[in-house]
Protein backbone atom coordinates (compact mmCIF):
# COMPACT_ATOMS: atom_id res chain seq x y z
CA UNK A 1 0.00 0.00 0.00
CA UNK A 2 1.73 3.53 -1.15
CA UNK A 3 2.22 5.89 1.75
CA UNK A 4 0.80 8.99 0.44
CA UNK A 5 2.13 11.55 3.36
CA UNK A 6 3.29 14.13 2.29
CA UNK A 7 7.51 14.56 3.84
CA UNK A 8 8.20 17.34 5.54
CA UNK A 9 10.91 19.42 4.09
CA UNK A 10 13.43 18.66 6.40
CA UNK A 11 12.81 15.20 6.56
CA UNK A 12 14.27 12.78 2.90
CA UNK A 13 12.68 9.48 2.22
CA UNK A 14 15.72 7.89 3.85
CA UNK A 15 15.07 9.72 6.61
CA UNK A 16 11.78 8.96 7.64
CA UNK A 17 12.42 5.17 6.93
CA UNK A 18 14.91 4.79 9.41
CA UNK A 19 12.99 7.07 11.83
CA UNK A 20 9.99 4.79 11.40
CA UNK A 21 12.62 1.88 11.53
CA UNK A 22 14.00 3.78 15.08
CA UNK A 23 10.52 4.15 16.29
CA UNK A 24 9.27 0.88 15.48
CA UNK A 25 12.39 -1.04 17.41
CA UNK A 26 11.83 0.43 20.68
CA UNK A 27 10.57 -2.20 23.17
CA UNK A 28 9.72 -1.67 26.87
CA UNK A 29 12.56 -0.82 29.29
CA UNK A 30 14.64 0.87 25.94
CA UNK A 31 16.21 4.30 27.90
CA UNK A 32 15.15 6.95 25.11
CA UNK A 33 16.04 10.67 24.97
CA UNK A 34 13.95 12.98 22.74
CA UNK A 35 14.44 16.38 21.96
CA UNK A 36 14.17 19.45 18.85
CA UNK A 37 17.23 21.14 17.60
CA UNK A 38 19.82 19.61 19.74
CA UNK A 39 17.65 20.73 23.03
CA UNK A 40 17.23 17.45 25.74
CA UNK A 41 13.29 17.83 25.86
CA UNK A 42 12.41 14.22 27.75
CA UNK A 43 14.20 11.16 28.80
CA UNK A 44 13.25 7.79 30.66
CA UNK A 45 12.40 3.77 29.71
CA UNK A 46 9.98 3.50 27.69
CA UNK A 47 6.88 2.01 28.96
CA UNK A 48 4.85 1.20 26.02
CA UNK A 49 4.14 1.58 22.65
CA UNK A 50 1.44 0.64 20.03
CA UNK A 51 1.74 -1.86 17.70
CA UNK A 52 2.81 0.23 14.84
CA UNK A 53 5.89 1.82 16.93
CA UNK A 54 4.46 5.11 15.73
CA UNK A 55 3.26 6.47 19.45
CA UNK A 56 5.55 5.20 22.91
CA UNK A 57 4.71 6.20 26.25
CA UNK A 58 8.01 7.05 27.91
CA UNK A 59 8.53 6.96 32.16
CA UNK A 60 11.14 9.65 33.43
CA UNK A 61 13.29 9.06 36.59
CA UNK A 62 10.90 10.94 39.00
CA UNK A 63 7.84 8.44 37.40
CA UNK A 64 5.86 11.02 35.53
CA UNK A 65 4.66 9.49 32.08
CA UNK A 66 4.17 11.06 28.85
CA UNK A 67 3.36 10.24 25.13
CA UNK A 68 5.21 10.76 21.88
CA UNK A 69 4.14 10.15 18.25
CA UNK A 70 6.56 10.03 15.92
CA UNK A 71 4.69 13.03 13.95
CA UNK A 72 5.32 15.35 17.12
CA UNK A 73 8.99 16.14 15.19
CA UNK A 74 10.98 14.89 18.65
CA UNK A 75 14.37 13.47 17.62
CA UNK A 76 15.10 10.30 19.37
CA UNK A 77 18.15 8.67 20.37
CA UNK A 78 18.81 5.61 22.45
CA UNK A 79 20.10 6.00 25.93
CA UNK A 80 20.13 9.07 27.93
CA UNK A 81 22.66 11.28 29.75
CA UNK A 82 22.88 10.96 33.59
CA UNK A 83 23.04 13.80 35.64
CA UNK A 84 26.96 13.71 35.53
CA UNK A 85 26.68 14.17 31.63
CA UNK A 86 27.80 10.54 31.09
CA UNK A 87 25.63 8.45 28.23
CA UNK A 88 24.34 5.73 29.74
CA UNK A 89 24.31 2.44 27.45
CA UNK A 90 23.05 -0.23 26.96
CA UNK A 91 19.33 1.38 26.00
CA UNK A 92 17.66 -2.07 26.85
CA UNK A 93 17.94 -3.80 30.10
CA UNK A 94 17.07 -3.30 33.82
CA UNK A 95 17.72 -0.21 35.14
CA UNK A 96 17.32 -0.52 39.03
CA UNK A 97 20.87 1.54 39.37
CA UNK A 98 19.32 4.41 37.22
CA UNK A 99 16.54 4.92 39.90
CA UNK A 100 13.61 4.78 37.09
CA UNK A 101 10.23 4.19 38.37
CA UNK A 102 8.81 1.56 36.06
Amino acid sequence: MKDNRAIPAFETRAARSVREATWSSLEPGDLVTLGRQGYEHYSGRVDERTADGRTIWVIDRIGDRRLFHIEDEYDLSMGMTSDAGTRLWPARGGGSSLGLTT
